[in-house]
């Protein structure tokens, strides 16, 4: 994901960084390939220190991975539209930038085919994950490993045009995958509905690192999937420049500055048609107020690090975002 790359900040703190360009002619799924190779070498070397390795993946972002024969066999038959794997990203940054100026939006023949292509690069990332588990259950490290997949963002529906880079902080975008497997498969099997967020699963690596948590830290996600953390859990606030999302619960705040928010119990009303702020006031202000306090904690743990310095992307990671659809 170009965003992530040494121009904006990432590649500090890593014994080991490497970044890999979506223009580069390598297969999607190189990152875990290289992952792998680092992690068989550490393995190698005997010890029993600790290795964190985060890995960032396309998933099912363009382009997409895909050959010109196996993109033929995709849904829908005899396909003949505007997406193709190379320059997915491209054609559907060029189409967000006219839906801002008009109702252009993509017809269901694109969305089917724009699911297809999906699922089938998932598919392949997932065949090299499973090499990489393999390999770690070769070297006798698979019962003491800790491995957590998720995502950044959900895909979505229509009418909005996916892989926006700020998309619309609705469920089908905040709602992701979230895989967690703990050392010596305990709690195996098990699901969980509690609602969690990116600061559950920052907390839950300090913890299995042997690190202190932050105050702003969130819950160890095996304390909250053992029973022994709060049921409803804390107040889950995303935000994308003036427009808020909170819920707690069932219950799901979603505003902007300037507007009025608008409250829905979520558990029966998951597409939120129905405003219940005026007849459940009580629960619309909590949720509020929760929101303005993640938001002045932003602010204040951002203050000491003074006015943030703006990227300057070298030419290679221009093209890298080009060809992401992060067109600007």
């Amino acid at each position: 994901m170009p965003t992530s790359f040494s121009p904006f900040g990432f590649a500090a703190g890593f014994d080991a960084f490497e970044a890999l360009s979506p223009v580069a002619d390598l297969p999607a799924t190189e990152p875990l390939t290289r992952a792998q190779t680092f992690l068989e070498q550490e393995l190698s070397s005997g010890g029993p220190v600790q290795r964190l390795v985060v890995v960032e993946l396309r998933g099912g972002h363009p382009p997409w991975d895909l050959t010109h024969e196996e993109t033929a066999t995709l849904k829908p038959a005899d396909y003949s539209g505007i997406l193709d794997p190379r320059r997915g990203g491209i054609v559907l940054g060029a189409l967000r930038d006219r839906q801002k100026k008009s109702a252009r939006r993509i017809g269901d023949e694109e969305w089917i085919r724009l699911r297809a292509l999906h699922d089938a690069a998932l598919t392949k990332q997932d065949a090299a994950l499973a090499r990489l588990i393999t390999m770690l259950k070769t070297k006798g490290a698979w019962n003491d490993t800790l491995l957590i997949v998720t995502a950044d963002v959900g895909l979505g529906g229509g009418p909005e045009i996916p892989f926006d880079p700020s998309p619309p902080l609705t469920e089908d975008r905040l709602l992701l995958p979230l895989l967690v497997r703990f050392p010596g498969d305990a709690l195996g099997g098990k699901e969980i509905t509690l609602p969690t967020s990116a600061l559950d699963v920052s907390a839950t690596i300090l913890r299995a690192l042997g690190l202190e948590l932050p105050q702003t830290a969130g819950s160890d996600l095996f304390a909250r999937a053992s029973g022994v953390a709060s049921l409803a859990g804390d107040v889950d606030v995303a935000g994308a420049g003036s427009d808020y999302s909170a819920r707690l619960g069932g219950w799901l705040l979603r505003g902007g500055a300037g507007k009025p928010p608008r409250l829905c119990a979520s558990d029966i009303d998951p597409s939120c048609i129905n405003d219940v702020l005026d007849e459940r006031p009580g629960a619309g202000r909590a949720l509020w107020l929760a929101t303005f306090d993640e938001a002045a904690a932003d602010a204040r743990a951002a203050a000491p690090l003074g006015p943030r310095v703006r990227a300057e992307p070298d030419p290679e990671t221009l093209a890298a975002l080009t060809v992401w659809g992060d067109i600007r």
